[in-house]
């Protein structure tokens, strides 16, 4: 249906989780192209199982959502307890998440974006 009828769009308008890995697919966007999509995303697709709003999360911008959904009528976020983290990091994997969200919040906030109050 669109064939030849498309244009490609910035890495910012498309902000996916896979970004704050390094792999093939990051390897074909230039240095500056990442940093600005990381910084200044137009569109966040929380993809995979690390969604927003669950009560533990690992994803770096799980707070913009939080600042976000505040706006609406909604139920508030429960805080999660001592027990939800014991659970959430019983795996090597998520201490690996962990790692890269803490990694990525300092990155953050070196680059002047305090997103984290």
């Amino acid at each position: 249906v669109l064939h030849d009828k498309w244009k490609h769009l910035h890495l910012k308008w498309n902000q996916q989780t896979g970004l704050y890995r390094p792999s093939e697919q990051t390897a074909a966007f230039s240095p500056s192209e990442i940093e600005e999509a990381t910084l200044s995303p137009g569109i966040i697709h929380y993809i995979g199982w690390d969604k927003p709003w669950r009560k533990v999360r690992f994803h770096p911008l799980a707070n913009e959502y939080d600042r976000f959904a505040d706006r609406l009528e909604t139920s508030p976020r429960i805080k999660p307890g001592f027990g939800d983290y014991l659970q959430a990091y019983a795996s090597v994997s998520r201490l690996k998440k962990l790692r890269r969200q803490l990694k990525w919040q300092a990155w953050y906030k070196e680059k002047g974006y305090d997103l984290y109050r």
